[in-house]
């Protein structure tokens, strides 16, 4: 997903994304007898993935409301 934002930005174009946070979960629904799989990241683990994908990070906090969501603001990188 991130590379596929990377190709649709502009020269420094601007991201935010904000993603559920917490620790990685397997969940079952009880309607649904398939289990569902959950990835959870701290701050760190996302701002991590982030810049891997060729992005600058200009701001991340976390918010706490009912759940905890990370919120990163980046910058397409220029490849040399």
């Amino acid at each position: 997903t991130l590379s596929g934002f990377r190709r649709v930005l502009k020269p420094d174009g601007l991201m935010y994304i904000s993603v559920k946070g917490k620790p990685e979960k397997d969940l079952t629904e009880k309607r649904n007898p398939e289990k569902r799989f959950y990835e959870y990241y701290t701050e760190n683990e996302f701002k991590h993935i982030i810049e891997s994908c060729e992005f600058s990070i200009l701001k991340s906090f976390v918010e706490h409301k009912n759940s905890i969501w990370i919120n990163v603001f980046a910058v397409k990188n220029e490849k040399e």
